[in-house]
């Protein structure tokens, strides 16, 4: 790498360690919501207790990250977001970080049922990785993973509803809620295996042309300017001047800084590092693409993973969080929880039903854009899913309520 590069990667890394660079799931905002619908259906008192807890451990945060949390906590004439929604967001930002690590930093030790978890990767937590379309060829990894998921989120919730440490039940929280929502986004449950076990990394390497759909963008962006997604929340301006040419960072950089499931950045570069601008990019044709996909598998513009974190562009990565109050009661509105019917007994009934939706997510080609038809689909399912997470999450967070249900209905 040539000199000059190599003295802008030194001035680029601190302000890209400035930034989560890590995992995604829906979007920042698609958590929040998700959280804020089951908040909303708690007991007053439950709802005070959990946002005690949500509260003892956002003063645990460092200061950056406790502005983030916050940033959501909005109040408008529509409605307001509690303390506990807010926390919704961490799971992404330990995601680079060992689950032992998260607890450690904020003073606290990791509960002994997930000791087992301690130098596990929080990102390996939220990602599933079926293999889609099933196939004998992959061995035991289907079972294997199921296992693991179930497994890891019985020993949270076990956990959560014993421990006596708030920002440790804070914490907890924040996982629970964040998995549950991950647990019903297909593309964090499955990935393509078609060209080997290895997967596609629940879509994040199938590339689309776009997002949009004639020709209106679903991404918060127009076509044609070429943008580096950061992060969901506000940094402003959430973009790196494309001058700056931070997508010359080596491949081992990239992957340490933006992590290996990355969903929500893209960076243009083929093998001969050379830049090239947007304006170019329509030029490439379709065996282009693939080989320089071949070449570099970050070379994904758009992908299929984050069209379907942002709904299908139900919510955009720039939507205001000011009108986060509104669009919850949208939601509940066209997608209440009193209509869910689900079985929210354990993670394998959502597994099993995001696996289930895979021939329909991986309908759309590769190297195309969404037609009229699949978003509005993606749509309704994406929405729907919200929805199911939202009316299992109240199970998991009245826990006295849930108790009671199950002696009743074991009575029955």
């Amino acid at each position: 790498m040539k000199t000059g590069n190599h003295r802008l990667h030194v001035l680029l890394l601190p302000l890209l360690l400035a930034f989560s660079l890590s995992a995604s799931a829906w979007t920042f905002r698609v958590h929040v919501m998700i959280a804020e619908m089951a908040y909303r259906q708690l007991p007053p008192d439950i709802q005070q207790a959990h946002d005690q807890d949500a509260l003892a451990l956002i003063a645990k945060l460092e200061p950056k990250l406790a502005k983030a949390v916050n940033s959501f906590a909005v109040e408008t004439p529509e409605g307001n977001i509690s303390p506990m929604a807010s926390t919704a967001i961490l799971l992404d930002e330990w995601a680079s970080q060992t689950l032992g690590n998260v607890f450690a930093k904020h003073g606290q030790t990791l509960p002994d049922r997930l000791q087992y978890l301690k130098d596990q990767k929080v990102e390996r937590l939220h990602f599933v990785d079926l293999p889609f379309p099933k196939t004998v060829n992959c061995g035991e990894l289907h079972q294997q993973r199921k296992t693991f998921i179930d497994t890891w989120f019985s020993g949270l919730n076990a956990e959560l509803s014993e421990n006596q440490s708030p920002v440790v039940r804070g914490i907890l929280r924040a996982c629970l809620i964040h998995v549950i929502g991950d647990y019903h986004q297909p593309l964090h449950v499955i990935t393509n295996v078609t060209n080997g076990c290895q997967g596609d990394k629940g879509g994040n390497l199938y590339c689309l042309k776009s997002y949009n759909v004639a020709g209106k963008s679903t991404s918060g962006e127009t076509e044609g300017h070429h943008h580096y997604y950061l992060r969901d929340h506000d940094y402003d301006d959430h973009y790196f001047d494309e001058h700056h040419e931070c997508r010359h960072l080596s491949d081992d950089e990239y992957d340490h800084y933006y992590g290996s499931y990355d969903g929500h950045y893209y960076r243009e570069q083929d093998a001969r590092e050379h830049s090239y601008r947007e304006s170019d990019y329509g030029e490439y044709e379709a065996s282009t693409h693939s080989q320089l996909k071949k070449q570099n598998p970050k070379y994904c513009k758009t992908k299929l993973h984050h069209y379907w974190d942002i709904v299908g562009g139900f919510m955009p990565d720039r939507t205001p969080k000011k009108k986060l109050p509104a669009l919850v009661s949208q939601q509940e509105q066209e997608f209440p929880l009193s209509g869910i019917v689900n079985d929210c007994s354990s993670t394998l009934p959502w597994l099993e039903t995001s696996l289930a939706l895979g021939s329909f997510v991986y309908s759309i080609p590769e190297w195309s854009s969404p037609d009229e038809q699949y978003q509005q689909k993606v749509q309704k399912i994406g929405r729907h899913r919200v929805s199911e997470a939202g009316k299992c999450l109240i199970r998991y967070l009245d826990v006295d309520n849930a108790k009671a249900q199950a002696a009743a209905n074991e009575k029955n």
